[in-house]
């Protein structure tokens, strides 16, 4: 049999190594077969062909069948597939699981119910002269192949100009939204044949599409590029939508555009160093609710405070007539007996209009501040600029807390700050966070592997590592002493990497 006959497949498994097995016909990359594996049949894809096995060909099993109900993969993906198993420390079987899962196979030859979903049309929206301005340094930026960071509300008017230009020039645009619902595998399917055919569509959803078969893709969009919703944790690959929306451009040779109101620390380290281009959409002399700041430690020592609330806080709460919304960072063992008035958790917050509120009311600030998480102060600042530039009225913030940079320092001004401290500290952007997590019910031997593990890696299960060249080794290393670890313990299974969590 000519060596054409043997084939490498990508299995839906956790595996580091690719299996061999015989074909009676070439068949190309990408071509989606049948094989059995330790006794059970998968759908896997033809990752190589026409090499020879580093098995003895005896044990080369033929393939159950070829697949071809099934549309091929394209180099495009796989080579995506590549990227995130590399970066993110996973099999590439994992991404090919996630892109196609088993449910999702089962259902590809069938016709789904539900048609165009995900597929958005251009909705018309009037540029104004800001508007019109951020295009065109946007389209300056693409035409040097820089991702761009746009900073500022009212975005939309923005996406639908470059999205129709795009769609004009018969290429593809994504749309990235941080909390958009999972689309269910016969919609993914009806997507998937909508991307293949040749009319160029604008594809609007959550981090999932990122593995649509693209093949025109001239446009990516990521709407509140700072939101954490982009980080997948669950089940890996726990790979991070924003950076891989990045990569998957560059593949393609598509355009970027990052766009916040409240950008990352990441993104803003990158477009301060040049590596993105950046337009802002603040407007000039645009007033923001500046708010009014309580400090509780001041009015506890003069009796000023009433259960949770400070006496002038309730002094602004008689004196609105109209709606309030109270923010807590948990819920309040006394409920506020106000007419009109909303309490809600912090983590609630994107689900209000603040301009339907008469008066906005932050309380125990001082929580946002959280010591456990580096990034707690950068979520604190979005989240005070967020309230400063949506609430239409008097923005009340009550914490024990009153002097931190936070409340007191111009928000540009605290940026640089926390900028600063995350480069004294070796911190993202700087440095790449890996972290390793176990994973069992089993509690007191949870807590022992977590003590022989830690001292394992150093001292810590949080790795931070100089983004230079040596990032790549540094990463395989620490693959190379984990799988150690679950070989000398007979451990597998338990242990998390997770790489920029």
């Amino acid at each position: 049999m000519s060596a054409a006959s043997y084939i490498q497949v990508i299995l839906p498994l956790r595996l580091d190594w690719e299996p061999w097995y015989r074909s009676e016909e070439d068949l190309p990359v990408g071509t989606r077969v049948r094989v059995k594996f330790a006794g059970k049949v998968y759908v896997a894809v033809v990752s190589a062909s026409g090499g020879v096995p580093d098995i003895p060909l005896g044990k080369v099993q033929p393939l159950e069948e070829v697949a071809s109900e099934l549309e091929r993969i394209s180099a495009e993906q796989i080579g995506f597939w590549r990227f995130i198993a590399s970066y993110y420390l996973c099999s590439i079987g994992e991404v090919y699981r996630m892109a196609y899962p088993a449910g999702k196979t089962a259902v590809e030859s069938k016709r789904a119910n539900k048609k165009g979903a995900g597929v958005s049309c251009v909705t018309p929206s009037r540029l104004d002269e800001e508007g019109k301005s951020a295009v065109r340094s946007i389209l300056e930026a693409f035409a040097d192949h820089q991702p761009v960071l746009l900073e500022g509300f009212s975005r939309e008017a923005v996406y639908a100009e470059l999205t129709r230009r795009t769609l004009a020039d018969g290429r593809d645009v994504l749309l990235l939204r941080p909390d958009a619902p999972r689309l269910s595998y016969a919609t993914q399917r009806e997507l998937a044949k909508a991307v293949r055919n040749a009319t160029p569509l604008l594809v609007e959803g959550g981090k999932s599409n990122l593995f649509l078969p693209f093949t025109k893709l001239g446009l990516v969009i990521v709407d509140d590029e700072h939101s954490a919703s982009y980080k997948h944790s669950a089940s890996s690959p726990r790979y991070h939508g924003r950076d891989a929306a990045l990569a998957l451009a560059s593949q393609h040779g598509a355009s970027v555009l990052l766009a916040s109101a409240t950008p990352s620390l990441e993104s803003v380290s990158n477009a301060r160093g040049g590596k993105f281009a950046y337009v802002s959409m603040r407007k000039k002399g645009s007033v923001a609710a500046k708010p009014f700041v309580i400090g509780t430690g001041d009015e506890y020592r003069k009796s000023g405070m009433v259960g949770p609330l400070s006496r002038k806080l309730i002094e602004r709460l008689d004196a609105v007539g109209g709606r309030k919304l109270v923010l807590t960072p948990w819920n309040l063992d006394e409920p506020l007996r106000y007419r009109r008035l909303k309490t809600v958790k912090f983590s609630a917050l994107s689900s209000e209009k603040l301009g339907a509120y008469d008066l906005v009311a932050v309380l125990n600030a001082e929580a946002l501040l959280s010591r456990d998480d580096f990034r707690a102060d950068e979520k604190a600042l979005q989240m005070l600029r967020y309230l400063e530039n949506g609430t239409r009225g008097e923005l009340v913030i009550q914490t024990s807390d009153a002097s931190h940079p936070l409340f007191s320092m111009e928000h540009d001004k605290y940026l640089d700050l926390l900028l600063e401290e995350r480069r004294q500290f070796g911190f993202p952007p700087f440095s790449r966070l890996v972290e390793v997590r176990i994973q069992d019910t089993n509690e007191k031997r949870r807590e022992k592997m977590k003590s022989l593990l830690s001292r394992s890696l150093g001292g810590s299960l949080q790795v931070l590592m100089p983004k230079d060249r040596t990032l790549s080794s540094r990463k395989s290393a620490l693959v190379a002493l984990v799988a150690e670890f679950e070989k000398e313990y007979s451990y597998p299974g338990h242990i998390v990497i997770d790489v920029d969590p």
